[in-house]
Formats: structure tokens, C-alpha cells, sequence
């Protein structure tokens, strides 16, 4: 997604989210340094995403657990008609 307000969400998370993960004590509990985490965004091609005329993002996220859960690759043919058949 490349739209200005996706963009600018990206960058606040990729700034914000070890805040987020210090303060929740999830460093300490995974024995991960702080100064050495780095977290960042990647556009994938093929996965399931939200299509423009549905406007429900809810479906895809459910098919992303749930393959992602049962060992089924991410890549679809027709990531619209996938969520279809869903």
C-alpha cells in the first residue's frame, strides 16, 4: 500500500514499536537487546490483501492467520477471489 497515510503509519510504527515492546516487557521476557531490534515494513507481492470495493480488511487477516497457522504458503493466485472462496 503506498498511500500518504499508510506511509506515515509505517514510519510511526517502525519508530514507535520498540517503545511499545519495552514498556510491555516483551524484550525481557524474549532475552532480546533493545539496541539491537530493528523493526521494519516490507510490500509483499501475491498475499492476501484488502481490495478496493470490499473495504473489509477483517477477512484477509483471518486468511493470513489462518494459512499462516496451517502451514499454507501466503502467495495467492487472485487474492480477491480468495477471499471470496473464504
Amino acid at each position: 500500500e503506498y498511500r500518504k497515510w499508510y506511509l506515515q503509519m509505517r514510519d510511526y510504527l517502525e519508530e514507535k514499536i520498540n517503545v511499545v515492546l519495552k514498556e510491555t516487557g516483551v524484550f525481557e521476557k524474549k532475552n532480546i537487546d533493545p539496541a539491537k531490534y530493528k523493526f521494519s515494513f516490507k510490500v509483499a507481492d501475491g498475499v492476501p490483501k484488502q481490495g478496493g470495493v470490499f473495504g473489509d480488511c477483517c477477512v484477509f487477516l483471518c486468511m493470513f492467520l489462518y494459512r499462516l497457522a496451517n502451514g499454507i504458503s501466503l502467495a495467492l493466485d487472485d487474492p480477491l477471489q480468495s477471499a471470496l472462496a473464504y
